[in-house]
């Protein structure tokens, strides 16, 4: 797990511009995987689970619920410090 801020400014590969980065575990035995990632200030957060493991509406709306109450306390946090 790691707190960095991924890429800020746009990137490219052989002159392609990237749109976005997504990454998530192959092969792992865990029955969840969550990974969470930054890139041009866009956050993108990838799950995998196994199948039939959770119900699917329900895993939706409490990860709905976390998403604004995490946004909700973040937006209640001064900003002091300024991305360039």
């Amino acid at each position: 797990m790691s707190n960095l801020i991924g890429p800020v400014e746009p990137m490219a590969l052989a002159n392609h511009p990237v749109k976005g980065l997504y990454f998530i575990m192959s092969g792992a035995p865990e029955s969840i995987d969550i990974a969470v990632m930054s890139y041009t200030r866009t956050l993108r957060i990838t799950l995998k689970t196994q199948k039939d493991l959770i119900d699917e509406q329900k895993f939706k709306l409490c990860m709905v619920k976390a998403f604004e109450a995490v946004s909700k306390a973040s937006m209640e946090i001064p900003n002091k410090t300024k991305i360039k």
